[in-house]
């Protein structure tokens, strides 16, 4: 007896509904691919945003701190209301130069006025949002003056990168205590 079997013309190759959920998995897994890496591209931004948020706010941090220390607070406990420092800081002579730190509210960069001359203190690529002086033992007590100092800083780039920091420096000036 014969066999008779059935070949059909176009057996060879993919139906076309193999081809397209090929191609719709395929398109899947690179749309997929394509967000991981864009996220993981806002996630690096983010945090490079914030290192430059964190180093420059050191940076002043660092250098009110260091004048504080050496330098008389003038003014009243502030109880963190104090939007400006007012500090005399004594130069290599011993002549004393009245300096103020305060905030330009219109640049959002910390500014140094010392003896007469303004300065930028801040890097122009970041906004302090505010900058509040917190002013303790002030008064003619033996206890020394300590200063808190409190900002909200962000990133004049990318907004919504915003700390608050803030830090507490004692003024050491004891010329006062050794001309007793």
């Amino acid at each position: 007896m014969k066999k008779f079997s059935i070949k059909l013309p176009n057996q060879r190759g993919f139906t076309v509904i193999e081809m397209l959920v090929t191609v719709f998995v395929f398109s899947v897994m690179a749309i997929i691919t394509a967000a991981i890496f864009v996220r993981a591209l806002e996630v690096e931004r983010k945090s490079f945003s914030a290192q430059v948020v964190q180093e420059n706010t050191l940076a002043v941090f660092g250098l009110m701190s260091k004048e504080i220390r050496v330098s008389d607070v003038a003014g009243p406990n502030s109880n963190c209301l104090a939007s400006s420092l007012n500090i005399t800081v004594y130069n290599s002579s011993g002549n004393a130069i009245a300096t103020t730190y305060q905030l330009n509210s219109t640049t959002g960069i910390v500014e140094r006025n010392y003896g007469g001359q303004i300065y930028q203190v801040s890097s122009p690529d970041v906004i302090f949002n505010s900058l509040k002086f917190c002013i303790l033992n002030s008064g003619l007590d033996d206890e020394p003056v300590r200063v808190t100092i409190l900002a909200s800083i962000s990133d004049r780039t990318n907004q919504s990168s915003t700390i608050s920091l803030q830090t507490t420096t004692t003024s050491r000036n004891v010329a006062d205590e050794l001309q007793n």
